[in-house]
């Protein structure tokens, strides 16, 4: 993937992790890491990141939190994590979030958002 995906990277994921995977996705990529995520995590990994991780979210997210959360930041968290979690997200968005979403989403973030969603609820 050379830009933003929407389903999962097959691949592993090196460098800066932001959703953007350094291999060719075979499908519409989440934003979510497969491989080990190595570098400064950015978004959710599907593995703790081996190299500088600021976000851990995989066995729980053990930093500050404001992207999509599957349950409340002490529990794993996946999307974009890059402030404080205000609060407990009821659904688990896939799509792009980053903003605040004042309704569910209906097409590639699903349930409740947390944040801005680029693309159309």
């Amino acid at each position: 993937c050379t830009g933003i995906c929407t389903r999962v990277c097959t691949r592993v994921c090196t460098g800066i992790c932001t959703g953007i995977c350094t291999r060719v996705c075979t499908r519409v990529c989440t934003r979510v890491c497969t491989g080990v995520c190595t570098g400064v995590c950015m978004v959710g990994c599907t593995r703790v990141c081996t190299s500088v991780s600021m976000r851990v979210c995989t066995g729980g997210c053990t930093r500050v939190c404001t992207g999509i959360c599957t349950r409340v930041c002490t529990r794993v968290c996946r999307g974009v994590c890059t402030g404080i979690c205000t609060r407990v997200c009821t659904r688990v968005c896939t799509g792009i979030c980053t903003g605040i979403c004042t309704r569910v989403c209906t097409r590639v973030c699903r349930g409740v958002c947390t944040g801005i969603c680029t693309r159309i609820c």
